[in-house]
């Protein structure tokens, strides 16, 4: 589950967009 939520800030970060963070909170909740 980690390694999937990490996969997807990789993915945000790497086209530039503001939802890391956000990423981040729904992955944790």
């Amino acid at each position: 589950m980690k390694k999937r939520g990490f996969e997807v800030v990789s993915a945000y970060e790497k086209e530039g967009i503001q939802l890391p963070v956000r990423a981040t909170k729904h992955a944790a909740g």
